[in-house]
């Protein structure tokens, strides 16, 4: 499981501070207790609107995950995918 550490946030500066919040929102999301969760929960814990559920669904398809069922592992890949990403 994903530790949450601010620090490791630090050297984002203005723009990159959204894909900071983005990232740490998407991290916080990994901590709950969840079985799985679909593209549409992604989008509204992201809370951007460059990321919508068809984003999310691409990067499941590209990374073979199933957008309906998407388990913590592969949250945590997910979350990987966002961080080489322009948002």
């Amino acid at each position: 499981m994903l530790v949450i550490n601010h620090q490791s946030f630090k050297h984002f500066k203005g723009e990159n501070m959204e894909k900071a919040r983005i990232l740490r929102n998407l991290e916080k999301l990994v901590n709950r207790d969840f079985g799985f969760i679909n593209a549409g929960r992604i989008a509204v814990v992201a809370d951007n609107k460059k990321i919508n559920t068809d984003l999310i669904e691409s990067i499941c398809l590209k990374l073979k995950i199933n957008p309906v069922q998407i388990k913590k592992v592969d949250l945590v890949k997910i979350i990987d995918h966002f961080k080489s990403l322009d948002i």
